[in-house]
C-alpha cells in the first residue's frame, strides 16, 4: 500500500483491489492547497500502469474548484489511456458541490465500493 500522508491536511492512500482496478483513498480536504498533491500522486499511478482507477473520496470534507479541476483531469487522462474512473462518494457536501456543477453527470459516482466494481469493464 502507497501512502501519502501530508501537513496540508490530505492523506492519499492506494492499493490493488485484487479487480484489475486500483483503489485510491482521499482523506482531508481538497482544495487549492492540496490539490496538486493529488494530481502527482494520480500521474504516478497512471504512469505505473495502472487504467481502471476507483477513487474513494468518502472522507473528503471540503472539495473546492481546484479538486475539481484535478478530478477532471484524472478523469482526462485516464481516459486517454483508455482506462476508467469511478469515484465511491456518499458524504453529502462533496456530492452537492458535484451536483451544482454538473459533474455527477460527467463522472461515474457509486455510494460504495461494491457497487463500483460491480460493473467494471473486462481488463486486459
Amino acid at each position: 500500500m502507497d501512502t501519502n500522508p501530508t501537513e496540508e491536511n490530505l492523506e492519499i492512500t492506494s492499493e490493488e483491489t485484487g479487480h484489475g482496478v486500483y483503489r485510491i483513498r482521499v482523506r482531508g480536504n481538497l482544495e487549492l492547497a492540496t490539490s496538486e498533491i493529488l494530481r502527482t500522486h494520480l500521474a504516478k499511478v497512471l504512469r505505473a500502469g495502472h487504467k481502471h482507477l476507483m477513487m474513494d473520496l468518502n472522507e473528503v470534507g471540503y472539495l473546492d474548484s481546484s479538486g475539481l479541476a484535478a478530478l477532471l483531469g484524472a478523469l482526462r487522462r485516464v481516459r486517454e489511456n483508455q482506462g476508467s474512473l469511478r469515484l465511491v462518494c456518499n458524504v453529502r457536501p462533496v456530492l452537492r458541490v458535484l451536483g451544482l456543477t454538473g459533474l455527477d453527470r460527467l463522472l461515474a459516482i457509486y455510494p460504495n465500493e461494491e457497487s463500483a466494481l460491480r460493473d467494471l469493464p473486462k481488463t486486459d
